[in-house]
């Protein structure tokens, strides 16, 4: 019950930017720009219709996917906190970026690089920080239990790195993305089963 009562609500809230969306629509190109460089260039377009309204939905479906499959990985099991923290990653960045971008679309000035890696960096440290408590389906996988602390140090002190690093040149928050990557799939390879 309370994991259909939080889709309920993540799900409102992912869609309730429309509100805005709709209320612009007039005023939107009809080719908006939706994907940025690290200069903040647009280099990928979306149709008004289907950004307005199509992204949305599909947000939705990508939110109940994501929902199933946590409750399946919990088996019927109280949500770990990790799972919570999870489960409103897309609705945060859905009620952030969907109006940043009709905002610049409208001729407002927004700088999308330092948004998004403030909004991941954030997902990081969160995530690293909640990831121990997770059990899930893997459990019994010794080695997975290993990882999970490690991992979890990796995201949480990279993602500080992450948020700092937006003061700095953009190449920095990408080298900083690739290293927090590599050190998860290193951390992964050499951990101790968890006995």
């Amino acid at each position: 019950m309370k994991t259909i009562k939080q889709l309920i609500i993540s799900g409102l809230i992912i869609l309730a930017p429309m509100i805005y969306g709709v209320s612009v629509y007039s005023e939107l190109p009809t080719k908006m720009a939706t994907h940025f460089g690290i200069d903040n260039t647009p280099n990928g377009f979306m149709s008004r219709s289907f950004f307005i309204f199509g992204l949305p939905l599909l947000m939705l479906l990508v939110q109940i996917l994501c929902t199933y499959t946590m409750v399946y990985a919990a088996k019927n099991k109280p949500a770990s906190r990790f799972q919570e923290v999870v489960a409103w990653v897309i609705p945060v960045f859905t009620v952030i970026l969907y109006p940043a971008t009709i905002l610049y679309n409208l001729g407002n000035e927004i700088d999308f690089w330092r948004l998004t890696v403030t909004i991941v960096s954030l997902v990081f440290i969160i995530t690293g920080n909640y990831l121990p408590t997770f059990n899930g389906e893997r459990k019994q996988d010794k080695r997975w239990r290993g990882a999970q602390f490690p991992v979890g140090r990796v995201l949480f002190y990279g993602g500080i790195l992450l948020l700092i690093s937006i003061f700095f040149n953009p190449i920095l928050s990408v080298v900083l993305i690739a290293a927090i990557i590599i050190g998860i799939f290193a951390v992964m390879l050499i951990a101790k089963p968890h006995k």
